[in-house]
């Protein structure tokens, strides 16, 4: 019994297989399998100074549900003895596990939609199963196996809410979240979400910046009056309140303007496709993210006149009642 798996998410999957699968025969093949020291598991179950995994919200969800798998059964007390936590294995383990859950409802905060969520339960991007919809079910199952319903529900409601701008339905954590919102009370699966929405048309000119859950705004000074021969960058800052899926942003240019990337395609460093046309650049995202962002388009000045264009617009096309607009600018160019 010389090494461990090193990382704490390998590690869970690596108990709950010997605890539930079978999948080695024995701890030496387990520790065979992996490479970490027996003295380091023992501190991470149970640590006797700092407890760590600071603001690591989903880490303390799977140290906690490996707590729980080896106090689910006396075979899992045996292990976690062979693990090094000797002297009172089980009763060491139920404080650890009680910290644990202590340190996740305080993370725990109110959505001003309603509900409640882990901000930063995990980063985005980081692959199938590690999303935003697998954390905060395994969350909410924690939260009702340790007695607190009011965050657990919440939620529950946070799902509901977030499902309406998000594609969920090909993600593996999706069936889980099922599961687990149909676990609700009867007042949790009464609540609904209901959308208004209307269109209306005015003159560019009057068209003010506005917006529905998202805003956008040019953060760069765009100068009143422009040379041809000049290079200029726009750089817009946009505040997505939540993180929603199939957003288009699209940025109208005058014809007095000429992008300076003129080809279209994929752009990976984005996390978009990019689609220049004669009059106006589109920037298509699978999942665009929540809180502050800038989005830059740099343009060479090509001809001479008075110019106006549509204003610029960034829109769920999943739930198109989100969505946010600047001001039409009016451009002059001189020569």
């Amino acid at each position: 019994m010389e090494h461990l798996p090193s990382d704490p998410a390998i590690l869970v999957s690596a108990v709950n297989m010997l605890l539930r699968d079978d999948e080695y025969d024995t701890l030496e093949a387990l520790c065979y399998a992996f490479g970490r020291e027996p003295e380091e598991v023992k501190e991470y179950l149970t640590p006797t100074r700092e407890r760590g995994l600071n603001g690591m919200i989903f880490s303390k969800a799977r140290r906690l549900q490996t707590l729980e798998n080896l106090l689910g059964s006396d075979a899992g007390v045996a292990l976690a003895k062979k693990l090094g936590v000797t002297f009172g294995a089980k009763a060491k383990m139920q404080k650890s596990l009680a910290a644990d859950v202590e340190s996740l409802v305080q993370y725990s905060q109110k959505h001003k939609n309603g509900g409640c969520y882990y901000p930063n339960a995990v980063m985005p991007w980081r692959g199938l199963l590690e999303t935003e919809l697998d954390a905060h079910s395994s969350l909410c199952e924690i939260m009702d196996r340790n007695g607190h319903k009011e965050i657990s529900d919440g939620i529950r409601i946070w799902i509901m809410l977030q499902k309406e701008t998000q594609h969920w339905e090909n993600e593996p954590g999706f069936i889980d979240a099922i599961a687990r919102v149909l676990e609700g009370s009867p007042e949790i699966l009464a609540t609904s979400v209901v959308a208004l929405s209307g269109e209306y048309s005015m003159p560019f000119k009057e068209i003010k910046a506005a917006g529905n859950g998202i805003s956008i705004e040019l953060s760069t000074a765009r100068p009143d009056t422009l040379k041809v021969g000049d290079r200029i960058t726009l750089t817009y800052r946009i505040n997505n309140e939540e993180n929603r899926s199939f957003v288009k942003l699209t940025i109208p240019y005058n014809a007095g303007l000429l992008p300076v990337e003129q080809l279209s395609g994929y752009r990976y460093y984005w996390g978009c496709y990019r689609n220049v046309l004669p009059d106006r650049i589109e920037r298509w995202y699978e999942v665009y993210p929540e809180h502050i962002t800038t989005v830059s388009e740099e343009f060479y000045v090509t001809r001479a006149g008075a110019f106006q264009c549509p204003a610029t617009t960034i829109k769920c096309e999943y739930a198109p009642h989100y969505e946010a607009n600047t001001v039409a600018p009016d451009v002059q160019i001189i020569k």
